[in-house]
């Protein structure tokens, strides 16, 4: 296909997409099988302006000419104008965050203390290492104490579904209306393989309004299964068609497989049953899992391994030595790129989470990501059992994400927590419709088994 006639789709695409997005609605009766909205003084608007606080300042210095840096785990950005919008983004976060906690003080839900633990260990490690954390770290308890204090349902994430069709839409409509949608970088060094080579799609890589067309993928990937919460259904697969095109013009590999992987356990979840749907996420979040834990482990003595990861690989299971119980804080990776000097400064994360919460917060840290992934598997497992896949859809995603790539480590918002640390806040702290779900299925299964008692007459 050339790039005209794609060029062409694209645009069909994104106009389908734009009007279906943003056609105006019929108002909708609240009916058992259609849960009414949250409002957007509660989690929904914390995900809009989380995703505004990673879009916004990156689409500033893309128009501006200057692409943002690549580093996926802290905000950075590259023009003045882009860090005073994501400086105001903040604010308005914090404040609505105050705001949601005030107005719910009596619907404190209980638990999931467990989410803040990757947390904790990284503000223990930026503290041994001699440093404080910074203001943009207290996003994280923000989301946290909305979620907990609001006890969203599982459809708010339905949001997050239009908005990763919406930075498709942006994405697509960037590169076609704009030169400034596309990734321009030099190979790797070491790496001599040409961009062209790497393309699926012309000769370019889409990176939207994002550092690097990885980002972008990453971004698309682990919106994917709330893209699939979506209705009504002729929306949902516009949003699924947009999303699939600009994923593919990202050429990253790793987000097209794990995209691929949602889309086939979507179309077997349509022929098995939830217990049985729940049964095979729970091999495919183990899978995931080990293959993270194994990827690299198995590749330290091949420096060029995985496009060059495992030269990073060998200098962090060299340098996190060092500070073995605390890691080297999570801004750490400068000292990575010290030590590997060939690799320079490709090395801006860990390319694998294992790796990079090893290198950056210790074994403590690992420890913490543990409890916290065991913890969200169940609850996903548990979730997916009443009916509901879309957590064991994305835990699948962002571990296999994970093996080759960094999408959040918890340090702050980042360029993708709005898609990333929301949904665990809502698989944490969401309402627990599994056991809700349940008791009203065997309620029901009663009736129909029971005979119906008839009043008796004298």
């Amino acid at each position: 296909m050339n790039e005209q006639t794609y060029f062409g789709a694209l645009i069909l695409l994104t106009a389908a997409a734009c009007i279906a997005v943003f056609a105006p609605r019929r108002g909708t009766r609240c009916t058992p099988d259609r849960e009414p909205r949250e409002p957007l003084i509660g989690l929904r608007g914390l995900l809009i302006l989380g995703w505004a606080y990673s879009i916004v300042p990156a689409a500033i210095d893309v128009f501006s000419g200057t692409r943002g840096a690549v580093v996926v785990t802290v905000t950075h950005s590259a023009t003045a104008q882009a860090d005073t919008a994501r400086t105001l983004i903040w604010l308005l976060f914090m404040a609505l965050a105050g705001v949601i906690v005030l107005r719910n003080l009596k619907h404190r839900s209980s638990g999931a203390v467990v989410f803040l633990l990757p947390w904790v260990a990284i503000q223990i490690s930026t503290m041994a290492n001699g440093s404080l954390p910074p203001k943009s770290a207290l996003l994280i308890p923000a989301i946290a104490l909305a979620a907990a204090f609001t006890a969203p349902s599982v459809r708010t994430l339905e949001t997050l579904g239009k908005l990763t069709i919406a930075t498709a839409v942006l994405s697509l409509g960037i590169a076609t209306l704009t030169p400034h949608g596309f990734l321009d970088v030099r190979p790797p060094i070491g790496q001599p393989t040409p961009l062209e080579e790497k393309a699926l799609i012309g000769s370019q890589l889409l990176a939207g309004p994002y550092g690097h067309s990885n980002t972008l993928g990453m971004a698309l990937a682990l919106g994917l299964p709330f893209v699939l919460l979506i209705r009504p259904r002729w929306l949902k697969f516009a949003g699924v068609a947009v999303v699939a095109s600009a994923l593919v013009w990202t050429a990253s590999r790793t987000s097209i497989t794990t995209a691929a992987i949602v889309l086939m356990l979507t179309f077997a979840a349509m022929l098995l049953s939830s217990r049985a749907i729940a049964r095979w996420g729970s091999i495919g979040i183990v899978a995931a899992l080990v293959t993270m834990l194994y990827i690299p482990l198995s590749t330290l003595g091949d420096p060029t391994a995985y496009s060059q990861r495992g030269r990073i690989w060998i200098a962090i299971y060299q340098t996190w030595q060092e500070s073995a119980w605390f890691g080297h804080g999570p801004y750490a990776f400068h000292a990575v790129s010290r030590a590997t000097r060939v690799f320079g400064l490709y090395a801006f994360h860990g390319h694998n989470l294992f790796m990079h919460s090893l290198m950056t917060l210790g074994v403590f840290g690992v420890l913490a990501w543990a409890v916290f992934l065991i913890a969200a598997a169940r609850r996903s497992v548990r979730i997916g059992r009443a009916g509901q896949p879309a957590f064991l859809y994305f835990l699948i995603t962002f571990l296999t994400v994970s093996c080759l790539e960094i999408s959040t480590d918890l340090t702050d918002l980042s360029q993708l927590g709005y898609v990333t640390i929301v949904p665990f806040a809502v698989l944490f702290y969401c309402r627990k419709t599994d056991e809700l779900d349940t008791a009203s299925g065997a309620e029901e299964a009663h009736k129909r088994t029971s005979p119906q008692m008839q009043p008796t007459h004298p």
